[in-house]
């Protein structure tokens, strides 16, 4: 018996409400949905199996597409919720150029980061173990270094080997500046033979990483998420620092105007002040001037009684 499709008010079969398109993103990303962080403040990258860059790997490799974890980096660097990054490693490698720009957005980012190693981090997986501000290995992961190679048709020529040359130039550059290790000895480990069977270069297992300066620690999920949540608590305490010095200087800024806008206030009065004295004194010298002619007896005016002052005109002949 078939199930009755559900039907809604107006006797129309309802429309179900689709769900994600699981198997297109099974397909796309690798897995059902990207899984959201909820109330968590630390989003998780996993970067697992061979990295896929320009060009596309057979359908049964398992990959990691650069182009899905860039705009992953940068939706974390736009989302102030989040404020740390964990970088799960586990890859054999794969594109040079691909691995290379998701290392230097990783080390690009504002917010902590810790890579943590697990299985391995080989070949181009290695600038991206050390690409964090934390690095974490487990004790029995392991990590191959070796010279760059090129699949497929090569060129015989002088250039094809000097194109290879600088590539591989940035690689050491990369991992010296983010690592502890010196470019000596890791073209050392890179270059080594008798090792590998069927190449140079070395593999080191957990502790040797640690030893040569590769990796900072060897340990799991919680040294990981210690050292992480570490750099989170340093990162806002060195924001509210700045957010303090902010305000401190904003207030000393208002307090001075404030000094200043008085002063002002305080030196307008005075000035206002010693105006109104001087003009009272003019005055004053001006009344008592138009005054003097009076009390003389007549000597500026022909009726010297009109102004009213109790001085008596004494004609000049009897003047002694």
């Amino acid at each position: 018996m078939m199930n009755e499709q559900p039907l809604d008010p107006q006797g129309q079969p309802q429309q179900l409400p689709k769900g994600p398109p699981t198997v297109e993103t099974i397909q796309q990303l690798g897995t059902a949905s990207i899984p959201s962080t909820g109330e968590s403040n630390i989003y998780c990258l996993n970067i697992i199996g061979q990295i896929e860059g320009h060009i596309v790997l057979p359908p049964q490799n398992k990959t990691t597409k650069y182009e899905h974890v860039i705009p992953q980096l940068i939706a974390v660097e736009q989302n102030h919720k989040i404020e740390g990054v964990l970088i799960v490693l586990n890859t054999v490698g794969g594109d040079v150029e691909a691995g290379l720009a998701i290392a230097e957005m990783i080390s690009s980012l504002s917010k902590p980061s810790v890579t943590l190693v697990l299985g391995g981090g080989h070949s181009i997986g290695v600038p991206i173990a050390v690409s964090a501000n934390v690095s974490v290995i487990a004790e029995t992961a392991t990590m191959t270094i070796h010279p760059i190679r090129l699949t497929g048709l090569v060129i015989g020529v002088p250039q094809t080997f000097e194109y290879l040359e600088k590539m591989q130039e940035r690689v050491v550059r990369f991992v010296k500046a983010h690592s502890n290790i010196s470019e000596h000895k890791f073209k050392d480990l890179m270059f080594t033979t008798g090792e590998l069977t069927r190449d140079i270069g070395t593999t080191v297992i957990g502790q040797d990483a640690v030893k040569h300066g590769l990796i900072d620690e060897v340990g799991g999920i919680g040294t990981a998420l210690e050292h992480l949540n570490r750099l989170i608590e340093e990162k806002r305490a060195e924001r509210c620092s700045k957010e303090g010095h902010h305000d401190q200087g904003h207030h000393n800024q208002g307090h001075h105007e404030h000094v200043q806008h008085e002063q002002a206030q305080h030196n307008q009065g005075h000035h206002e002040h010693a105006q109104h004295g001087a003009h009272s004194n003019h005055c004053e010298h001006q009344a008592n001037t138009s005054e003097q002619p009076m009390l003389l007896g007549g000597q500026c005016g022909t009726n010297p009684q009109h102004t009213g002052t109790q001085a008596m005109y004494v004609p000049a002949k009897e003047r002694g």
